[in-house]
C-alpha cells in the first residue's frame, strides 16, 4: 500500500513509474485508477486502515472527472490536467463499472457513505437492468426483468423509481415462451426506441429478438416481430450465454433495417456510442 501511496497525488494514481518514482510526463489513466480503487478497498478489508479513505476519495473523484456527458469515459489525462483522448479504451469502459460495483460490496468507513448501495426496488427480485441513454419527457427510464416479464420504470433522480409496469411478456406460441430480458441499452432511431432483448424457451434455448418502443412514451410497444435472429444450443453456463449472445449481436445489427418498412435507411443514434463503434468496425 505504501507503493500505491507513493504513486498517487491529489489527482489520481500515475500511469507509469520508474520503481517508486512517478513518470509525471505520462499522466494518468482511468483504467489504472479503477484498479487502484479496487486495490485500496481490498486493503481496507484486511487491514481496516481508515487512512484508505483519502485514497479511495481520490480515485473515485478521478473516475467522476473522466466521465463524459454522454456517459462514456476519457481514459488519458495529462499531468497538466487536460484530456488526451476523445473516447476511452475498452479497458477503462470495462474496469470503471467493475471497480464501482466491487466497492459497494465492502463495509467501508462511515466517511465513505456515498458508496452505500441503494436498491431501486427493495424486496423485489429483479435483474437485467439498463437505463435509457437520455431522459424521455424529462425522466429517466429503466428496463429490467421481474420474472418472467420485461418491465419499465420511471425516475426523476435515479434513486426513487415509480410507475413500474410490465412492458412485454413471454409468448406461449413463440421462441420466448419462458422468460425475457433486455440485452443492451436501447438505441434511438427515427422511428422510436429499438430494444434488443433475449428470450428463453422452456427447453432453455436462448434467442435474440427485437422490439420497437414509442419514442416519447417508451412504455408503449409499437412492434414486436416473432422473428428469431440467433438460436444456440442448450446453455447451462451464464458466461457462455453472455459471450455467445454478444457475438450474435453483430449479425443482428445488420438485419435491423429490414425489420421495419421505411422509405429511407434509418439513422442510428448509437448508445452507448463506444460500444457500437468498436463492435461493428
Amino acid at each position: 500500500m505504501n507503493y500505491l501511496v507513493a504513486l498517487t497525488d491529489d489527482t489520481g494514481v500515475f500511469q507509469h513509474a520508474k520503481y517508486c518514482i512517478p513518470k509525471r510526463s505520462e499522466g494518468y489513466t482511468t483504467d489504472d485508477n479503477a484498479c487502484a480503487l479496487v486495490a485500496a478497498t481490498k486493503y481496507y478489508r484486511f487491514k481496516k486502515d481508515t487512512k484508505i479513505e483519502a485514497l479511495a476519495n481520490t480515485y473515485v473523484s478521478f473516475l467522476n472527472h473522466m466521465q463524459k456527458p454522454d456517459g462514456n469515459f476519457h481514459n488519458y489525462l495529462g499531468y497538466e490536467r487536460s484530456y488526451l483522448d476523445v473516447d476511452g479504451s475498452e479497458d477503462c469502459i470495462g474496469r470503471t463499472p467493475w471497480s464501482c460495483g466491487h466497492v459497494i460490496n465492502f463495509n467501508l468507513p462511515k466517511g465513505l457513505g456515498w458508496l452505500l448501495r441503494k436498491l431501486p426496488f427493495p424486496g423485489i427480485r429483479n435483474k437485467n437492468a439498463v437505463v435509457f441513454p437520455e431522459k424521455v419527457n424529462g425522466r429517466y427510464v429503466l428496463l429490467h426483468r421481474v420474472e418472467p416479464d420485461l418491465c419499465v420504470a420511471l425516475s426523476d433522480d435515479l434513486t426513487k423509481w415509480c410507475d413500474m409496469m410490465s412492458l412485454m411478456k413471454p409468448r406461449a406460441d413463440s421462441w420466448d415462451n419462458w422468460k425475457i430480458g433486455v440485452a443492451g441499452t436501447p438505441i434511438k432511431l427515427n422511428e422510436g426506441w429499438l430494444v434488443i432483448y433475449h428470450g428463453v424457451r422452456m427447453e432453455r434455448m436462448y434467442c435474440l429478438g427485437v422490439a420497437l418502443l414509442e419514442k416519447e412514451h417508451p412504455e408503449q410497444v409499437l412492434y414486436r416481430p416473432k422473428d428469431v435472429y440467433y438460436l444456440q444450443k442448450k446453455i447451462m453456463n451464464d458466461l457462455a450465454k453472455c459471450l455467445t449472445l454478444y457475438s450474435a449481436a453483430a449479425t443482428l445489427f445488420w438485419t435491423i433495417n429490414s425489420l421495419f418498412i421505411m422509405e429511407e435507411p434509418t439513422t442510428f443514434y448509437a448508445s452507448p456510442p463506444f460500444l457500437w463503434k468498436k463492435f461493428f468496425h
